[in-house]
């Protein structure tokens, strides 16, 4: 995400630097030695970060909202500087988190939307809809093209299974037996994959299964990239990818087949007998283009936000309010 957010950026005009990393520097110390050395090491940093207008954390939930982020040692050392954070989702529309956040007894957690001045996020979509009111978000999609996305199945016919998730093996049962009846070729992910090896298999593949509901999922954007229909069990698994609406259907690549193992291996020999992975690429780039290359025009309104000072180091002092209206996510 830090890359593709550098390539929009750089789209744009925009000056800026990618600091990899860098929020290590500034964690807690546990001892005076640790704390001085990372005194030390941290000097360089922020006397870079001062020349910038924003600085934009790239963090996903739940460790963006963990202490042992150093968001407060940024803020202490850049007064004056916005903090903004890019994740996948807002934090509102996932809703799951709400109650993890408030609770007064998790001493991990900082309190809700007031961590940050801003937020950016790849898709606004999600499990509950976006709160009624003012929301301190833009969303501004995700840049994956690197050019090391696209179609490459050579005639072959694969489907991929995502890692294996141990609370939801009968669904995984059900998707192996499906497949075999088929008679369908698969593979199931398992262990760690570099980034260069995972895609070389999604270029290969022409169907992708779930293992478990996403609060995002960038493989699901990076498969249909390559060519890939997705498969789920039940929609709820990839709310943020329904069309337009936190209620909305999902597009034309996604095939929802109820956990029905007939309905299923219909639905396989179907897609098999007329396998087009182009096909597959243009209605991704039709249905959700801000998924592939991004949203620069939002992104161009939020530094104009930026440049005007209507976000300011002191935003997420009014964000109270908002942390308060974060629904209790509905159960499955």
């Amino acid at each position: 995400m830090a890359e593709g957010l550098s390539r929009m950026l750089s789209g744009l005009g925009v000056e800026h630097r990618v600091f990899w990393s860098s929020l290590r520097l500034l964690g807690r110390p546990s001892a005076r030695f640790k704390r001085l050395a990372k005194e030390w090491l941290s000097r360089p940093l922020l006397a870079q970060l001062k020349n910038y207008s924003a600085v934009v954390v790239v963090q996903h939930m739940r460790d963006a909202f963990r202490r042992s982020l150093a968001i407060d040692e940024l803020r202490q050392a850049l007064p004056n500087t916005p903090i903004v954070l890019y994740d996948l989702d807002y934090l509102p529309t996932v809703g799951l988190w709400g109650p993890w956040l408030g609770a007064d007894e998790n001493f991990e957690a900082v309190h809700g939307i007031d961590r940050y001045d801003w937020y950016l996020c790849v898709s606004s979509i999600g499990r509950c809809p976006m709160p009624d009111g003012f929301n301190p978000c833009t969303q501004i999609g995700v840049h994956l093209d690197d050019g090391s996305l696209y179609p490459n199945q050579n005639g072959r016919f694969l489907a991929l299974i995502d890692f294996e998730r141990t609370n939801h093996l009968k669904e995984r049962r059900l998707q192996i037996e499906a497949l075999q009846e088929a008679r369908t070729e698969f593979l199931v992910l398992k262990g760690r994959y570099s980034m260069q090896d995972i895609r070389r298999i999604y270029r290969q593949c022409s169907v992708y299964f779930l293992a478990h509901m996403e609060s995002f999922g960038l493989p699901i954007c990076e498969l249909q990239a390559c060519g890939s229909h997705v498969f789920t069990p039940y929609v709820s698994w990839c709310d943020a990818h329904r069309l337009g609406r936190h209620d909305a259907p999902l597009p034309a690549n996604f095939v929802c087949y109820r956990n029905d193992k007939d309905f299923l291996v219909e639905q396989l020999r179907r897609i098999k007998a007329a396998a087009s992975p182009a096909v597959v690429v243009r209605r991704f780039q039709e249905s959700h283009p801000h998924f592939f290359r991004g949203d620069p025009d939002s992104l161009r309104g939020f530094l104009d936000k930026l440049e005007r000072h209507e976000i300011d180091s002191q935003a997420h002092r009014g964000y109270a309010e908002i942390s308060r209206r974060i629904p209790v996510r509905p159960e499955d």
